[in-house]
């Protein structure tokens, strides 16, 4: 019976602190759209990463586990394209590795690739300050809204600014039911499990040429 008591306590979901509750942290860039030959990265910066984050339009990206209090930097898109391959293939790699052999997780249920940065990122000087928990009485929901002023292969200048208004509804149409959006994921897709770790889309693994945005999380069961 206390086989599976692991498990079970896995499930149950963290507790705040005392007097403080749990908030929910996006990010929001604008001026994207003016830099087209070069890309904004949210990750910290180490030998190797376990999380990371692309932002590819203007619209709010969810932020949670390590990028909430990771740097802001930039890298030419050829740069970061040539990045997104090799990484590709790296995780492949890695992936094969814990599936045949159990190397590097629990099981491919728990599996997690680890990367090397960027080499040729340009760090933006702004770190993101998003914690986990705010006291009790405060918004559970914060959006961290930035310009990007310039991006070269020497300079990156990203200020504060205003969050971009929501779009005005149509009064003559209902509203509809909220919906969660699903965080976006580019390759290799990594999405949260139950118990907090992470599991990787098989269809992912072909689509880092197209999309701007990887998410990494921590090794599960190191």
């Amino acid at each position: 019976m206390f086989i599976f008591l692991p498990l079970a306590l896995a499930d149950i979901p963290p507790i705040p602190p005392t007097g403080k509750v749990f908030v929910t942290h996006t990010v929001q860039i604008a001026g994207l759209s003016d830099h087209p030959e070069h890309v904004l990265l949210l990750y910290a910066a180490s030998e190797e990463i376990s999380q990371h984050r692309v932002f590819k339009d203007d619209s709010p990206v969810e932020i949670d586990g390590e990028l909430r209090s990771a740097d802001f930097w930039v890298m030419s898109r050829p740069g970061y394209d040539a990045w997104a391959e090799a990484a590709r293939a790296e995780v492949k790699r890695q992936l094969i590795a814990c599936e045949e052999r159990g190397e590097g997780c629990v099981h491919s249920s728990r599996f997690e690739p680890r990367l090397v940065p960027p080499g040729d990122s340009i760090r933006c000087g702004v770190t993101l300050s998003a914690p986990s928990s705010v006291p009790s009485g405060e918004p559970t929901s914060q959006l961290h809204a930035f310009l990007l002023q310039t991006a070269s292969a020497t300079e990156c200048v990203l200020s504060p600014a205003e969050a971009a208004p929501a779009p005005a509804s149509d009064p003559e149409v209902p509203a509809s039911d909220p919906v969660e959006p699903s965080p976006a994921a580019p390759e290799p897709e990594v999405s949260p499990d139950r118990a907090g770790c992470a599991t990787v889309s098989g269809a992912s693994l072909v689509a880092i040429g197209l999309s701007m945005m990887l998410g990494l999380r921590r090794r599960c069961g190191s």
